[in-house]
């Protein structure tokens, strides 16, 4: 069987509600498919914030800038944690920046590099498609729940 699309999971989301499928997307629209669509992109964010083996790098090195002695892991990682000779410590993310919850601070306190498990957001054509199906069943019942008006 193959891997189901973005397109299948904004179906299933509209099958869950009985609308009728669409046979294209409606990105960033007003539309009720762009609505589905909208719940697919959050539970993708929230399965890759899980950190599955197919979006996760292990024991990644960061090395901290000079001055500020931080770690800014920008955009497109969504959980970060101590990796290697680093997993002692309780390093997390706020924001974008590594956060050391011990110290209670942002600075690594110098530059030596710092080793990180992280998991990367994916778009949906990337994940792996177990993930997929995983994805759309979760975005399809939380559409249905919110949609339908259920406090569940």
């Amino acid at each position: 069987m193959p891997a189901i699309t973005k397109l299948d999971a904004v179906n299933q989301c509209l099958a869950a509600i009985n609308e009728y499928r669409v046979s294209a997307l409606d990105t960033g629209g007003t539309s009720i498919q762009a609505e589905a669509e909208r719940y697919v992109d959050d539970a993708t964010r929230y399965f890759c914030g899980l950190g599955f083996p197919s979006n996760t790098v292990r024991s990644k090195a960061y090395t901290p800038a000079a001055g500020t002695f931080e770690i800014n892991l920008g955009t497109s990682i969504v959980r970060a944690k101590g990796a290697g000779p680093d997993q002692h410590r309780n390093l997390v993310m706020r924001g974008t920046k590594v956060w050391d919850a011990d110290k209670g601070q942002f600075s690594m306190g110098n530059t030596n590099p710092v080793y990180l498990d992280v998991a990367e957001l994916l778009d949906f054509a990337d994940l792996d498609p177990f993930e997929r199906e995983q994805v759309a069943q979760h975005a399809a019942q939380k559409f249905a729940r919110r949609t339908t008006g259920s406090q569940l």
